[in-house]
């Protein structure tokens, strides 16, 4: 008497190809997690360079004195501390109030002996500002137009290149004050 044998189940292949099909699914889910994040990563950096634009932009226009004398275009270092002019009861000439306001976008405040929080150095990567006269220091009414140019590296998103790899971004900011 030969006893037919039912197949019951699935086969090792069968098993072993529904793994790997679902491990290439997950690997590409994983690759499109990754690229979420650098893109969310981007755009928050560019959120910010423009946040901080339009905050110098701001004080420029309310310093249009230090403006139209040149005192915004002068570089800062951020290893020097400038005298602290938005506090309360401290009177400071138009000159140390466009040197403090360049000094806190670019490097930040330090509150209390703590580590400097906020600026362009701090919350972009590698990041650089500099404020220029815009058409060789043209006086359109009266006004100078000045240009903000904040300046950061960002991750790559195209699958071609290295992850390690970064873009150097730069937003600019026209100012009339």
């Amino acid at each position: 008497m030969k006893h037919k044998r039912t197949q019951s189940g699935f086969s090792f292949i069968e098993i072993l190809v529904s793994v790997l099909i679902m491990s290439v699914g997950l690997l590409g889910l994983g690759g499109l997690q990754i690229a979420g994040v650098k893109g969310s990563n981007n755009a928050h950096y560019r959120t910010t360079a423009a946040m901080l634009a339009q905050n110098l932009g701001d004080r420029m226009r309310s310093n249009r004195e230090a403006v139209k004398k040149g005192y915004y275009e002068k570089a800062v270092a951020c290893s020097t501390t400038p005298l602290i002019c938005r506090k309360s009861g401290t009177e400071c000439s138009t000159q140390e109030l466009a040197k403090f306001d360049i000094y806190e976008i670019k490097c930040g405040v330090s509150v209390d002996s703590r580590p400097r929080e906020g600026g362009v150095q701090n919350l972009l990567p590698n990041g650089n500002m500099a404020v220029t006269c815009k058409n060789k220091c043209a006086v359109t009414d009266k006004r100078r137009e000045m240009e903000i140019k904040i300046s950061w590296n960002e991750q790559q998103l195209d699958k071609d290149e290295s992850p390690d790899e970064t873009l150097e971004r730069e937003m600019k900011v026209l100012i009339i004050p």
